[in-house]
C-alpha cells in the first residue's frame, strides 16, 4: 500500500483527475490516468493475475 507499482485514476473530467493526482504527489510512482470503464477493468485484470500468480507459486 505505501508503495504501490501504479497509481490508476479513473475519471470523467480531467481537471477531477489532476486533482485526485495532486491528493497522491507523495507516492513516488507512475500515475495512470484513464476512463472509469478502463480503470475498472485495470483493477479486475491486476487482481486476477495476482491471485493466479499466488495460487501458482510453490
Amino acid at each position: 500500500m505505501f508503495s504501490p507499482d501504479r497509481i490508476v485514476i479513473g475519471c470523467r473530467d480531467k481537471e477531477a483527475g489532476e486533482e485526485i493526482r495532486e491528493l497522491y504527489k507523495g507516492f513516488d510512482t507512475d500515475f495512470v490516468m484513464t476512463t472509469i470503464e478502463s480503470a475498472e477493468m485495470i483493477k479486475y485484470a491486476s487482481n486476477a493475475f495476482l491471485a493466479t500468480n499466488i495460487c501458482c507459486v510453490e
